[in-house]
């Protein structure tokens, strides 16, 4: 915030003390008065020791700003008109100018990618220490990564290794498992996510839904009470309440050239390692026997499954080599 006699100086600039000032313009005190800015390629082995540093933000008074920016030289090796040379345009025109200190990190230049690494990591630290100060719960917080649109209600607990993409809402009471990523979802209250699962593309998880290890959701509406506990893909699907997906569930979305919808109604049980070719419904309270291949509707409280027969062959020989 500028204080009174910035409102009323002409020029007000933004300083920090750097750890490292390498790269920044130097910031020039007389009587503990702002004098000027030396950039980089100027400063002198004296100034190099100076470690109050130009921070980039400039508030000038709009009072003759063109006139005075008319002033500006460029007698310099590189014969650029530098903006920083005008807290000496100012002083030498009888006008005022003064800085304003504030922290490194809140100001420090992005102009390489370990600057760019060291803002992201103090950005996550930033959010971790908000959520969990509302009520979230961390139990490795290093370990957990956000986006500035991530919302997340009281009482949610994240272990360890999680990353939130964008576009995420967790309601009061999810739990997120170990090494899951979650992005473009809503996921309701109670719900547990994890560990190893992956949430994409415009996804709802209902209240106490149970998403487990290496499931992947995408472009889904999951109702209250669904459970795929392992190892399936869920994409363009609407799966209703209190219906139950079995290990190694694909349905099977892309035809080649459209995606195509699968609808699974209430209460309905998918056996084990079974594939569902959309578009296809399956109606309410319906099972699908465990290794099916589903091409077709399955009607209301039917048992659906396509299996080849069994064969035996009684005391069969193996060849030898």
């Amino acid at each position: 915030m500028l204080s009174e006699s910035s409102l009323k100086s002409d020029l007000t600039i933004m300083a920090f003390e750097a750890e490292n000032p390498k790269g920044y313009g130097r910031v020039i005190l007389k009587d503990n008065k702002l004098h000027s800015i030396v950039e980089e390629i100027n400063t002198t082995e004296k100034n190099k020791n100076i470690k109050l540093c130009n921070g980039g933000v400039m508030a000038f008074k709009n009072n003759d700003l063109g006139k005075l920016l008319g002033l500006l030289k460029n007698d310099n090796p590189k014969k650029e008109f530098i903006l920083s040379d005008m807290v000496e345009v100012i002083n030498n025109q009888g006008g005022t100018s003064e800085f304003i200190q504030c922290e490194e990190l809140e100001i420090f230049g992005i102009d390489t990618k370990i600057g760019l690494a060291k803002a992201e990591k103090e950005f996550q630290n930033r959010l971790r220490m908000k959520f969990m100060s509302e009520g979230v719960t961390l139990l490795d917080p290093e370990s957990v990564f956000f986006q500035s649109d991530t919302v997340i209600e009281e009482n949610v607990v994240i272990q360890n290794n999680v990353f939130f993409g964008k576009n995420v809402h967790l309601k009061s009471g999810v739990t997120i498992r170990s090494f899951s990523y979650v992005e473009e979802a809503i996921i309701h209250e109670n719900a547990t996510i994890g560990p190893f699962s992956r949430l994409r593309g415009n996804v709802s998880i209902g209240m106490d839904c149970k998403i487990g290890n290496f499931v992947e959701v995408k472009n889904s509406t999951l109702d209250k009470d669904v459970k795929a506990s392992h190892l399936s893909y869920l994409g363009d699907s609407q799966i209703e309440e209190n219906s139950n997906i079995g290990a190694g569930t694909i349905t099977c979305n892309y035809d080649g050239v459209n995606k195509n919808k699968t609808t699974i109604k209430d209460k309905v049980f998918i056996g084990s390692n079974s594939s569902l070719v959309a578009p296809i419904t399956i109606n309410k309270d319906s099972i699908v026997g465990a290794g099916s291949v589903i091409t077709k509707n399955v009607k209301k409280k039917s048992l659906a499954l396509t299996r080849s027969p069994q064969l035996e062959v009684k005391n069969y020989k193996r060849k030898k080599k």
